[in-house]
């Protein structure tokens, strides 16, 4: 079952396409705790964690993330510009993942997540700019800029996703394939 959550909510990080993702399940159906654990104990030899960023009464949302890429991603010139308005400090990523952390307890959505989750700067910024509305197409992300570019690489989101999902089918472990390939 955990790797019907991984191919499921994170195949974009583990086939090294996304910096991040973010991901809520149910308290009540898993021990979110354990499975953080032992993901960790299982893909953090290949620069990929897992880390509760918030807990509520039914569900918990988790960072996925490969720590090199997700650096990488926001301290790109113009991310780490506006990053670094919105408080963070993003040459630590512990610091920046508390600061998101903060935000998103404190009941005011932080929708420069979608930085962290490596969407195009122009499209978070167009969501924020834009307030969610006049974008030019919704799939893993709102797209206000280069749409065909865009629906490409949800297509291959899709695609990561599909291929991953079949490896759980077939029973094979992802953890096993990951270490291979890094």
């Amino acid at each position: 079952m955990a790797d019907e959550i991984l191919a499921l909510y994170c195949s974009q990080v583990l086939g090294q396409i996304k910096p991040a993702n973010l991901f809520t399940i149910s308290n009540e159906a898993y021990d979110v705790d354990y499975l953080i654990k032992i993901w960790n104990e299982d893909f953090n030899k290949i620069d990929i964690y897992f880390t509760l960023i918030s807990k509520r009464k039914n569900t918990s949302s988790i960072l996925c993330f490969r720590k090199a890429n997700l650096l990488e991603s926001i301290n790109s010139k113009q991310t780490k510009i506006y990053l670094t308005s919105c408080g963070y400090q993003t040459n630590n990523l512990d610091t920046c993942i508390k600061c998101l952390q903060k935000k998103l307890l404190a009941n005011n959505f932080p929708h420069e997540i979608g930085l962290f989750l490596g969407y195009p700067y122009e499209d978070v910024m167009g969501f924020i700019e834009n307030n969610g509305k006049n974008y030019l197409c919704s799939g893993y992300f709102k797209v206000y800029k280069n749409k065909q570019e865009k629906l490409k690489l949800f297509e291959m989101y899709n695609k990561v996703r599909t291929e991953y999902k079949a490896m759980v089918d077939k029973n094979i472990e992802l953890k096993n394939i990951l270490v291979k390939k890094n």
